[in-house]
């Protein structure tokens, strides 16, 4: 599992390797960044991309990290891919960036001065991006960007994941929402203590974890939602490896059995 974050005290990003939470590795970034990151994913081992603002990207080869050459100055929020040579990186001012295995570019998006958060999907011809600003579901078909949903609600939404086509969930400003592809329905979850910054799949298969900066889990058992406190620190990502949930926030990295 590798996590990204920013030490306050040095003024730069780092990015960091563990298996348990407890035995951290300290990755070597050739070129130092004072700039956050703000997402990662990978392929697999040897190949893995960092992302954050003014446009910063680092990939990893398998044998050190290369700071890229940045595309624009966007802060960028959301990345995902379905191979080494095809992924997809999402940020403000409506930045898709594209990477085909060799470069990348800049892809047209449907409308402009969006902040896109986060970007998923189920395969290279079925692609969906969050974003504020509008509340914005945007949708890629193989061929373009469309516009598929800008929803009625005020809040902004966050991040997006799935388990098909048809079965995609979407944590926003104050919300968990449902999308079939077509239709956004809204769960009715036990509190509403805002921004959840990020929604995962859990171990089983109905189940579904959010996490938020008041140092809150809530957890969908496919049936009913539940709230637990974990502590004060804020929680601003989860990731899953078998039935361990790593939970990562200000200064602050835990582990818990689901």
């Amino acid at each position: 599992m590798y996590i990204t974050g920013y030490d306050d005290d040095l003024h730069s990003s780092y990015i960091f390797k563990t298996y348990d939470a407890i035995n951290v590795e300290h990755m070597d970034l050739a070129v130092v960044s004072a700039d956050y990151l703000n997402a990662i994913w990978g392929a697999d081992d040897n190949d893995i991309w960092a992302v954050g603002n003014n446009g910063l990207i680092y990939h990893y080869y398998g044998t050190g990290w290369e700071l890229q050459p940045p595309i624009d100055n966007s802060s960028l929020d959301g990345i995902w891919g379905t191979s080494t040579d095809n992924l997809y990186i999402v940020g403000c001012n409506s930045t898709i960036l594209h990477w085909n295995g060799v470069s990348l570019t800049k892809e047209e998006a449907p409308t402009q001065d969006i902040c896109y958060r986060s970007v998923w999907g189920t395969g290279w011809n079925n692609i969906y991006i969050v974003g504020n600003s509008g509340t914005i579901i945007v949708h890629y078909n193989g061929t373009d960007w469309q516009n598929v949903i800008v929803s009625d609600t005020s809040e902004y939404f966050i991040d997006i994941v799935g388990r098909n086509a048809t079965e995609m969930y979407i944590s926003a400003e104050y919300s968990i929402f449902r999308f079939d592809g077509t239709n956004l329905s809204r769960y009715n979850i036990p509190t509403s203590g805002g921004d959840y910054e990020h929604i995962v799949l859990g171990p089983h298969s109905s189940d579904i974890y959010a996490v938020n900066w008041d140092g809150e889990v809530l957890y969908f058992d496919g049936a009913i939602w539940r709230s637990e406190m974990i502590g004060t620190a804020a929680v601003n990502d989860i990731g899953i490896r078998g039935n361990t949930g790593f939970l990562m926030g200000n200064k602050v990295m835990m582990k818990k059995d689901l």
